[in-house]
């Protein structure tokens, strides 16, 4: 997503702490990453964020993404309301950002759905090309599997279907990409 919606040189909003590596993911292919103020309950200032956004933008720094954990945060475990969800929707949209929420816990629940928030997507009604939703099969099926996918708009969808990482060859693990593919359109995706 960094190469598809933001440009080298260009800055990502990460929360404080944040996955650790966050950074690194971002900076592979050239984006800066930009420590979010955050308040004493864990969620970003989004005042004292959008001074930031506002000095960056003036040295000449385009800010486009913000990265949230929204469930079971890596590393804090904590979990967003959906009233904190819907003021980074709002802010992001005020900002001209794109939120990319790496939602990969948010089908970790044992028993009864422990958070009781819905997933960012959802709250937009599904729309908007400003959030992005990213998931992953190695957190519901198997650790090592590495292979996901994203829920964004059409638009967005069809950005990242045509950047070379995916036409050549399916992503990085092609053939496993091929085999969750097949499971969920056969409906085995509920045996494994």
């Amino acid at each position: 997503l960094g190469t598809v919606l933001a440009s080298p040189g260009d800055c990502v909003v990460v929360e404080q702490p944040t996955y650790f590596l966050a950074r690194d993911v971002f900076g592979s292919v050239g984006l800066a990453t930009l420590p979010a103020p955050m308040l004493a309950d864990g969620t970003m200032d989004l005042e004292g964020l959008a001074a930031q956004i506002a000095k960056q933008r003036e040295q000449g720094r385009d800010v486009k993404l913000l990265y949230v954990v929204p469930v079971h945060s890596n590393p804090t475990s904590r979990n967003m309301s959906a009233q904190q969800k819907q003021e980074y929707i709002d802010f992001a949209e005020a900002q001209g950002l794109t939120i990319v929420a790496d939602e990969v816990y948010e089908l970790l629940n044992f028993g009864k759905r422990s958070v009781e928030s819905p997933p960012f997507r959802e709250l937009c009604g599904g729309g908007g090309d400003h959030v992005i939703s990213l998931n992953s099969f190695s957190k519901i099926c198997a650790p090592g599997l590495r292979c996901g996918w994203v829920l964004a708009s059409k638009e967005v969808v069809k950005k990242v279907a045509a950047s070379g990482v995916l036409s050549s060859g399916g992503g990085m693990n092609p053939v496993m990409t091929a085999t969750m593919a097949e499971a969920l359109r056969s409906g085995r995706m509920q045996d494994l």
